[in-house]
């Protein structure tokens, strides 16, 4: 996944930049404690789209991405969208 190879040493050299990704996201949630689902049979995941099966509405159909896009255009930080 060369792209998040580049983010992952761009953010290194410039830990003033947020990182807002569905990989960040995925990040978040399992390190603020919310379990995943079973993986789903035939589904393929990857750093770029991660599969959200958390049970979860606000996270499974994307709604916490659409907040964050909100969010973020009211709070002066650097960040690096990877989309």
């Amino acid at each position: 996944e060369g792209t998040f190879d580049w983010l992952d040493a761009f953010l290194a050299k410039h830990p003033d930049y947020v990182e807002l990704s569905d990989r960040k996201i995925l990040e978040w949630a399992t390190s603020s404690g919310v379990m995943k689902g079973p993986k789903v049979a035939g589904s393929q995941a990857s750093n770029d789209k991660p599969l959200f099966n958390f049970g979860l509405p606000a996270l499974d159909d994307f709604s916490v991405q659409r907040v964050l896009q909100s969010v973020t255009s009211v709070i002066p930080r650097n960040y690096v969208v990877m989309e």
